[in-house]
């Protein structure tokens, strides 16, 4: 939703959203990319910060939540800037859940 979002206002260039897919070795990836406006190079790393925002209605926590549900399941939540335009999220999932034993 974040990625269509980042697209709604955009009239000089043309819409795209990415969703990619991978198995890479004992890890899946899952990666999202767009066309919107991007990110600071300064405020990228504050995009998965509770209360960061760049929305005027928004609560800054759904990044947030996501990564910390991403990394309770072992996985990592990463976020740059696309090569020309736009966001690029990677999520990274270990392919096997972990036993623990009780």
């Amino acid at each position: 939703m974040n990625a269509i979002e980042a697209m709604n206002d955009l009239r000089s260039r043309t819409h795209y959203l990415e969703l990619r897919t991978e198995i890479d070795n004992d890890r899946v990836l899952v990666t999202v990319g767009d066309s919107g406006p991007g990110v600071s190079e300064e405020n990228i790393a504050k995009i998965f910060a509770p209360f960061y925002t760049t929305k005027p209605e928004g609560m800054g926590m759904g990044l947030a939540i996501c990564q910390s549900i991403i990394e309770a399941h072992g996985g990592r939540m990463t976020a740059r800037n696309g090569k020309y335009v736009g966001i690029v999220v990677q999520v990274e999932l270990p392919l096997f859940a972990k036993h623990v034993s009780p």
